[in-house]
């Protein structure tokens, strides 16, 4: 089974940036498969995640933050459809991957700010990844910042739409 790997602040805003296509290059052996600009790739070859952590800090110019998941983890969690269908209009729905086991006790749906007003909205975890929405209309609060902020665990967050296409790539 494959593996997942989501690198965390890469390629944002002038910050840890590298080429992905570059990556994927000069990693052959891994047989990765990069879905988009932000770090996130499919790794079809049966290899370790500590071979997995060598192999990108080699290759980096930085010290890379990794989130690395079984295939299989990420497979369920979208085959499971835990938003329950289509968006509504003006949400965009995303998965933020936890870098560390969450803390116990927390309290979902979690809403910044609190209120009908809410930008972002926390509304599960399951395992390592947090489901959040956030409402497109603008606003100060992105999943991320706030996953990090009231979890206190080092995170990244990609859309819905990003799940989809690593599942696509792991079924080809």
């Amino acid at each position: 089974m494959p593996h997942v790997v989501f690198l965390r602040a890469a390629n944002v805003a002038g910050h840890q940036v590298f080429r992905p296509r570059e990556l994927v290059a000069a990693l052959p052996d891994l047989d990765l498969v990069n879905i988009g600009a932000a770090g996130t790739f499919v790794v079809r070859a049966k290899v370790t995640e500590k071979a997995l952590r060598e192999a990108y800090a080699a290759e980096l110019p930085f010290v890379p933050e990794l989130a690395i998941f079984r295939g299989k983890e990420v497979i369920d969690l979208f085959e499971s459809d835990p938003f329950g269908g289509r968006a509504a209009e003006g949400i965009q729905r995303s998965i933020t991957a936890l870098y560390a086991k969450p803390p116990a006790g927390i309290d979902y749906p979690i809403g910044l700010p609190e209120g009908r007003n809410w930008e972002v909205r926390l509304v599960a975890c399951v395992g390592r990844f947090v489901l959040s929405e956030r409402r497109t209309s603008g606003g100060k609060f992105y999943p991320n910042e706030v996953a990090e902020k009231l979890l206190g665990v080092p995170a990244t967050t990609r859309t819905w739409g990003t799940l989809e296409k690593i599942c696509r790539a792991m079924e080809s």
